[in-house]
C-alpha cells in the first residue's frame, strides 16, 4: 500500500510485519526493522533506542560499528525512506525483496567483508532470514504479528501491500465533507375529500330469555369420625456427662474399635494449601510454576504473574486438554457486562508475551508504549511488549508491568 505525502510523493504505508521465534534478535519500529545476531552486545540495550524512535540507518550503523569493522556481527536492516526502501545487510543475513510487478530481488553478503547496501523502489513484501531460516507469511499458524519491539525471531517479513492487524493503526485522514445542499421547499398537501357518512347498522333482533334451570337438591353432610386418643410422650433420655478437654501439653488417646472419628488437631506450622480459582471464585494465587515473564495490573486492583497462560472473562472456562499447568484464571463481572465469557488469552512464547482475542464480543484495545493503539483483530496471537495497557470490553484495564 503507497499514501500521498503532503509534497504529492507516494510514500510506503505503514504495512504489516510477522516474524517466526528464533534464537537471534528481531526489531520492529514504525519504518524500520531489522534482524542481528544474538550475541551482540548492542542488540537489546542500545539499537532498541534507535530503532524504536526510527533513527538513521547511518545512527544505527554507527552504533554497530562501535567496537571497529572486525567486531561487527551478522545483521539486516530495512528502512522506509519515502517511497524507496533502503537495504544494509552483511553475513549471514539474507534479504529477498518482491515487488508489486512480481518480480524478486535476494540480496545475499556471503562473500562481502563489510556490507551491502541498496535502495530499492515498488516494494510489495521484504524478508530477513538468518541462516535459511523459514519465513513466517500473514495467517501462518508458525508466525506471529508484532507491531512494533523486540522479539527473538529467526526471520522477519515486512507486508506493505496489506493492512496492520491491529484495525486503526494507522488511520487515513479523514475526507471534508461536503456541504449540504439546500432541501427544496415541501409542496403544500391538497386538502382530503370529505368522507361519506356510513349508513347505520340495523339494531339486532332481542334474544329469547333462557328458561331458569333446577336448584340442585342440597348433598348429606358427611358423619364425623371419633378422633384418636393421644398416645403417651416417651420418657426423654439422660444426656450423656461431657467429657473433659485435654489440657495444652497432655496426650490425647483414641480408641481404634470405635466408631467415632479421632479429633483433628491444627499444627502450628501449617500452611495452608490454594485451590485454583472456578466459575464461583475470582482470582486465587498460585505457586509460580516456572519464571514470570510478566506482571498483569488490572483496573479493579487484582496483580496476576504471568507464569503460564491467564484466561480473562466473565466466567472463562478451559475448553481443550492442557498439555501442562491449568492457565490461572481472571474472572471479572462488572457492572457494564462488557466482558464476554472467556475473552481473551495471555500466554508465553519463549521470552515474548503474546495476547489473543478469543472472537469477543466487545473486542480488545491495545495501546503500545510508543504510542500506537487500536482493535486487536479476533484469533490473531499478538507478541506485546512491557508497558502495553489493554482495554477488555470497553470495561476492564490492564497494563503489563515486567516481572
Amino acid at each position: 500500500m503507497t499514501t500521498e505525502s503532503t509534497t504529492g510523493t507516494a510514500e510506503l504505508a505503514w504495512g504489516a510485519t510477522s516474524f517466526v521465534p528464533g534464537s537471534d534478535v528481531g526489531l520492529v519500529a514504525r519504518h524500520t526493522i531489522g534482524l542481528v545476531a544474538r550475541d551482540n552486545a548492542s542488540t537489546r540495550e542500545r539499537l532498541w533506542a534507535l530503532v524504536a524512535t526510527d533513527a538513521s540507518l547511518d545512527d544505527i550503523l554507527d552504533e554497530l560499528a562501535r567496537d571497529g569493522i572486525k567486531a561487527l556481527p551478522d545483521f539486516g536492516l530495512a528502512q522506509v525512506e519515502g517511497s524507496l526502501v533502503r537495504v544494509v545487510v552483511r553475513g549471514r543475513v539474507v534479504v529477498h525483496a518482491h515487488a508489486a510487478s512480481g518480480e524478486v530481488r535476494t540480496i545475499d553478503p556471503a562473500e562481502v567483508r563489510t556490507w551491502i547496501e541498496e535502495a530499492m523502489p515498488d516494494v510489495a513484501s521484504l524478508a530477513m532470514t538468518m541462516d535459511g531460516a523459514e519465513v513466517a507469511t500473514l495467517g501462518d499458524r508458525d508466525g506471529f504479528f508484532v507491531l512494533a519491539g523486540s522479539v527473538p525471531a529467526a526471520s522477519l517479513i515486512r507486508r506493505f501491500d496489506v493492512e496492520s492487524p491491529l484495525t486503526g493503526s494507522a488511520p487515513p485522514e479523514p475526507e471534508p465533507e461536503p456541504e449540504p445542499e439546500p432541501e427544496p421547499e415541501p409542496e403544500p398537501d391538497p386538502e382530503p375529500e370529505p368522507e361519506l357518512e356510513p349508513e347505520p347498522e340495523p339494531e339486532p333482533e332481542p334474544e329469547p330469555e333462557p328458561e331458569p334451570e333446577p336448584e340442585p337438591e342440597p348433598e348429606p353432610e358427611p358423619e364425623l369420625e371419633p378422633e384418636p386418643e393421644p398416645e403417651p410422650e416417651p420418657e426423654p433420655e439422660p444426656e450423656p456427662e461431657p467429657e473433659p478437654e485435654p489440657e495444652p501439653g497432655s496426650t490425647v488417646e483414641f480408641d481404634a474399635m470405635s466408631d467415632s472419628e479421632p479429633p483433628l488437631v491444627a499444627e502450628p506450622d501449617a500452611v495452608p494449601t490454594l485451590i485454583f480459582a472456578d466459575e464461583e471464585s475470582l482470582f486465587v494465587e498460585e505457586p509460580s510454576v516456572g519464571p514470570v515473564v510478566a506482571v498483569l495490573v488490572f483496573g479493579n486492583g487484582e496483580r496476576v504473574p504471568v507464569d503460564r497462560s491467564v484466561l480473562i472473562g466473565r466466567r472463562p472456562k478451559v475448553t481443550e486438554v492442557v498439555d501442562g499447568p491449568m492457565p490461572r484464571i481472571m474472572r471479572y463481572e462488572g457492572p457494564g457486562q462488557g466482558l464476554s465469557r472467556t475473552h481473551a488469552e495471555f500466554r508465553i512464547d519463549g521470552d515474548s508475551l503474546v495476547v489473543e482475542d478469543l472472537h469477543s464480543t466487545n473486542g480488545t484495545e491495545v495501546m503500545l508504549p510508543g504510542g500506537e493503539s487500536g482493535a486487536l483483530a479476533p484469533g490473531i496471537p499478538m507478541v506485546i511488549p512491557i508497558g502495553t495497557e489493554l482495554v477488555f470490553g470497553d470495561e476492564l484495564t490492564c497494563f503489563v508491568e515486567p516481572a
